[in-house]
């Protein structure tokens, strides 16, 4: 647990291990660091993984009435570096954790070696959140305890192959919302859909190496937003996969690849 200016935040860090810099992930709302287990086996031994729960989330604490930005969440991401002595990393995530490693880059452009953004909410809808994001915010703090909400959730997260085939990694995802503290995590969510700036359009302002990923089925966030994102970056690469929302439990081989592709690019420097 790392204090933080949002809380106590779980990190889990893999410690120093392998060549290159160390690589920080942040995950989606609803989901924790279990999402990114396939690169924890992927990486044993090569790269310095450090993942941290999101407030609300996981194992973390979180504010329980005030919403914050995501320039918080920033904050947050580099209290969490500066507590283990990490003076520069390649910073990502997937949707919230994709906006977070966005605004840390532009933050704190001197500590942001490479921005990972996975399946990540670029631009706000004019009009203000879709009715789809109130409800969605609504009913995590409504229905959460409910295994209807939990596999809505699903729905939208996953394809159905990885649904289907259950295992470990979906049973956690269930029983960690279950076991969440609804006021925490509703804030959190309230925090990410309804309350957050559009990125977009200081996309520009980051002049790292970024890559974004794509999923292809991803009807939260689809193709076409993506791809007009990545069209404001000074160095911005797109990949789409075959997947829903969460690329990273979807289709984990190919998402690691195209991550290991990206970190090998990147110029060597030390950590």
């Amino acid at each position: 647990m790392v204090a933080t200016s949002l809380g106590r935040l779980a990190v889990w860090d893999s410690g120093e291990q392998g060549a290159g810099p160390p690589v920080v992930l942040w995950p989606s709302i609803f989901t924790d660091h279990a999402i990114y287990a396939s690169l924890v086996s992927h990486w044993q031994g090569k790269r310095r993984l450090v993942l941290i729960d999101g407030p609300g989330h996981g194992a973390s604490e979180g504010p329980r009435d005030v919403p914050f930005t995501m320039q918080a969440c920033a904050v947050a991401m580099k209290q969490v570096l500066d507590s283990k002595a990490i003076s520069a990393a390649v910073v990502g995530g997937t949707s919230w954790g994709g906006l977070v490693a966005g605004e840390f880059a532009i933050a704190y452009p001197a500590a942001a070696l490479g921005v990972v953004m996975l399946n990540t909410p670029f631009f706000v809808q004019p009009g203000g959140p879709a009715v789809s994001e109130r409800l969605i915010t609504w009913a995590s703090g409504a229905l959460l305890p409910t295994g209807l909400f939990t596999s809505g959730v699903a729905r939208s997260f996953f394809l159905p192959e990885t649904r289907e085939a259950g295992g470990p990694l979906m049973a956690h995802f269930h029983d960690s919302l279950h076991r969440s503290d609804a006021k925490a995590l509703s804030t959190s969510v309230r925090s990410v859909l309804l309350e957050r700036a559009a990125l977009a359009e200081r996309l520009p302002q980051i002049q790292v190496p970024v890559l974004v990923i794509a999923g292809r089925h991803d009807s939260m966030y689809p193709l076409n937003g993506q791809q007009a994102a990545v069209g404001k970056l000074a160095r911005g690469r797109l990949e789409v996969v075959d997947s829903r929302h969460i690329s990273i439990v979807d289709k984990p081989a190919e998402t690691a690849r195209l991550l290991d592709s990206y970190l090998d690019s990147l110029p060597p420097t030390r950590k």
